[in-house]
């Protein structure tokens, strides 16, 4: 696992890099068990760097429809992170988890 986080620190840039950190989040996740991309994005989250820290969020998302450890974590522990972009992040998987977890907004 500290190698992933190695390659994130040299891979992302100081300046902001959203793009670049969806897409290394979507990267791990495809080639990654849920339950790998859970215990990654936990790790993730304890880094100093913000950038490396939304790796982590959108990584627990993606693991949150097979993990309600991982909803969880996303309402109670991430709800409180500082930076907005973090809180962002959040917000986008909370918004997609119920397409990820099969609901559908059919009105049934």
């Amino acid at each position: 696992m500290n190698e992933y986080i190695q390659y994130l620190t040299e891979l992302i840039p100081e300046r902001d890099s959203l793009k670049l950190v969806k897409s290394e989040a979507e990267k791990y996740y495809k080639s990654h068990s849920p339950e790998h991309c859970f215990n990654m994005g936990i790790e993730l989250y304890q880094a100093d760097n913000f950038q490396i820290q939304e790796v982590g969020v959108l990584l627990v998302g993606y693991s949150a429809h097979h993990n309600t450890s991982a909803l969880s974590f996303l309402k109670d522990t991430v709800s409180g992170h500082d930076s907005w972009k973090v809180q962002e992040n959040k917000q986008a998987c909370l918004v997609t988890w119920p397409v990820k977890a099969g609901f559908t907004s059919t009105g049934g």
